[in-house]
């Protein structure tokens, strides 16, 4: 019995090879958002004005569009309802002065 029996000679098991966690990340993105991943365009040069403004300029700026958001928004919303006038209570009259009162007051008695 020189035969030598050997055990099935399979390849050793290796793992099943996973995407790296960016290319996950960029899969799902393809998947969610098509727009998300296309080329960025390059952004234009913000255009300077020759001469630098003003710190009063740009407050001057800034308070013109916060009046004119606030103005809008005034606009948008409804107008007040109109205020009920309450009724006028009258008092009734006391009772009339005493004369005692009227000539202590007159003759300072």
């Amino acid at each position: 019995m020189s035969e030598q029996t050997t055990p099935d000679e399979t390849p050793p098991e290796t793992p099943p090879v996973e995407p790296s966690f960016e290319e996950k990340v960029v899969k799902v993105l393809r998947e969610v958002l098509p727009d998300f991943l296309k080329e960025a365009q390059p952004e234009p040069e913000p255009t300077t004005p020759s001469k630098p403004r003003s710190l009063r300029q740009e407050e001057s700026d800034m308070e013109h569009l916060v009046e004119k958001v606030l103005g809008k928004l005034k606009a948008a919303e409804p107008p007040p309802p109109a205020a009920k006038p309450e009724p006028v209570v009258e008092t009734p009259p006391g009772p009339p002065p005493r004369k005692k009162r009227i000539s202590a007051a007159m003759w300072g008695e």
